[in-house]
């Protein structure tokens, strides 16, 4: 057979679209990208509180909360600010129930952006994998609040995932100790030890810098219940939820890529096509 030059285009442009075809997490839950503005972001005791549901005040002092930390400017200081994401939410600022991402079985790397917490080895950032049934299956460790930067991968697996906050209020062991742990479905909330409540709330923020395209992540947490009536131990009002306690960029590492070796492969095709176009005619 005679390779036809005139194929050459269709068949790179073929090899281009192989190559463009790549595997990411992408977010389900309860909500949609929603955009916000620098301008509305508090500073001490306004503008409004809670609108988005991250934008609150900071018990570690003002112009803390995780927007700051994104988009800068603030005192809550990340490497390479990326700016006012997209956040994952409904319509009106409120927050989402249920967060969750979707794996297809590649590894993925979360990045330890900042801690501003002073509960130290008592805190634990972790993810969970779901069961088939939408419990929670196995949790897994990821940071405490004092790990310094750096990176931990891991490989979900095909399926749902999410991440938690695990508190210890009181030292492990100590009757009057409580075990906390918030999840990203807060329905799933709950508390071990000594029987101080629980709260539903969210405890996470998720921001996308592509605005929805499943590429790379950033998480913002809270890691202390909050307050209700008659409780007792450590709280935080729901106006000082200023999710920065653990800030935490995600990635999903496509090693190798699906369409990076689909373009390998497709070259070396089109390679292997070429040589035999220009061998001689017998």
């Amino acid at each position: 057979m005679r390779f036809e030059p005139r194929r050459l285009p269709i068949i790179l442009s073929a090899c281009l679209l192989t190559g463009a075809i790549a595997q990411a997490d992408s977010v389900t839950g309860d909500g949609s990208w929603q955009t916000w503005s620098t301008a509305n972001l508090v500073q001490g005791a306004n503008p409004t509180f809670g609108s988005p549901y991250w934008n609150n005040g900071s018990g570690d002092g003002s112009r803390y909360n995780i927007g700051w930390c994104l988009a800068g400017g603030g005192n809550c200081t990340i490497p390479s600010p990326p700016g006012n994401l997209a956040y994952f939410g409904p319509s009106g600022g409120g927050a989402p129930g249920n967060i969750g991402f979707m794996n297809d079985g590649y590894a993925v790397r979360a990045t330890l952006e900042a801690t501003i917490s002073d509960s130290g080895p008592l805190d634990t950032f972790g993810w969970y994998s779901l069961n088939a049934d939408g419990s929670i299956g196995s949790m897994t460790p990821l940071f405490s609040a004092v790990s310094g930067p750096g990176t931990k991968t891991f490989t979900p697996g095909s399926n749902e995932y999410g991440f938690y906050i695990g508190q210890n209020q009181g030292l492990p062991g100590d009757p009057f100790s409580s075990r906390y742990f918030f999840f990203m479905d807060s329905a799933k909330n709950f508390v071990t030890g000594f029987p101080n409540p629980s709260d539903n709330l969210q405890h996470f923020a998720v921001f996308d810098p592509s605005s929805g395209s499943t590429s790379s992540y950033y998480i913002g947490a809270v890691d202390t219940r909050a307050c209700s009536a008659g409780g007792s131990g450590t709280c935080d009002p729901t106006t000082e939820f200023d999710y920065n306690d653990f800030v935490v960029k995600l990635d999903t590492l496509n090693t190798p890529e699906p369409g990076s070796m689909g373009l390998l492969v497709c070259s070396l095709g089109m390679l292997a096509v070429l040589r035999r176009g220009r061998a001689p005619v017998k």
